[in-house]
């Protein structure tokens, strides 16, 4: 999962910070992550 976190935020020039925020936010990162609506998806902190 970390490698595809790190794939979307090269391709799309993304810092940790708006990673974080799109992965938790938007279904369409979550569901190319392969997470359900109640999983723990990484922080900021963790990317």
């Amino acid at each position: 999962m970390m490698f595809k976190v790190l794939a979307v935020q090269a391709a799309n020039n993304l810092s940790g910070d708006r990673t974080g925020l799109l992965v938790n936010g938007q279904l369409s990162f979550m569901r190319f992550l392969g997470l359900t609506l109640a999983a723990k998806a990484p922080d900021a902190k963790t990317l």
